[in-house]
């Protein structure tokens, strides 16, 4: 279930999320790492696992794009410069549907994207790394794919080096190979998007600091 939803959540909730996540309350971490050219990058991010710990109405918005039958398997709010790689945040839920939602909350400059791809993993959360590990941490996904073979919809053909050059300098070329683009969205305050966890994503190589909100659902 793919959809970009523009200005779903209105100015006072983007607000309240934000202050939320600024909150000084003890939950909000962060994280220090490099990427696979060295450059340093710094993460603030707070989790929730439990549906009724979720801030600011945000079990309404859930429900008003899921309906009721969902169970929150975790919510993620980050802040930071972090550029993400090629991965997939699939769900642990066996033989039933599992959806994520992004919601845009605030960025320093508008050019922040994210490319989804028209491939799926079947497995659990993964990043996809054919050249190698692109960061040595990757917030909760462990698992690395070098060999795409069980990549749905993998052609085994070069990325399109004019989207790479545009778009996705900040991952290495090769581990895009045999992988097309279903859609680039810009993340604009206030947008949702949700893709069906199964589907393979990143972030685009923006170098400005942007905060965001994803949670990733069961269907019950």
């Amino acid at each position: 279930m793919f959809r970009v939803l523009n200005n779903y959540i209105d100015t006072q909730m983007l607000k309240e999320l934000s202050d939320w996540f600024n909150m000084e309350d003890g939950t909000l971490f962060s994280t220090s790492n490099v990427n696979y050219k060295g450059e340093p990058v710094d993460l603030h991010s707070k989790q929730i696992w439990f549906r009724d710990q979720l801030p600011c109405g945000l079990e309404s918005v859930i429900s008003s794009l899921f309906g009721e039958s969902w169970s929150l398997e975790e919510l993620l709010a980050a802040y930071g410069t972090y550029k993400v790689q090629v991965h997939s945040d699939a769900g642990i839920a066996e033989n039933k549907p599992t959806y994520a939602m992004n919601i845009a909350l605030d960025q320093e400059q508008e050019d922040n994207y994210t490319i989804f791809f028209d491939n799926h993993w079947l497995g659990n959360r993964a990043k996809f790394v054919k050249s190698g590990s692109a960061f040595k941490n990757s917030l909760n996904i462990q698992t690395e794919v070098t060999d795409y073979s069980h990549v749905v919809n993998y052609n085994n053909k070069p990325f399109d080096i004019k989207l790479y050059e545009h778009f996705l300098t900040h991952v290495p070329y090769e581990n895009l190979h045999g992988l097309t683009v279903h859609s680039i969205v810009k993340n604009v305050p206030g947008t949702v998007i949700t893709w069906p966890r199964t589907m393979l994503h990143c972030g685009s190589n923006s170098k400005s600091n942007k905060l965001f909100m994803a949670a990733f659902l069961n269907k019950k």
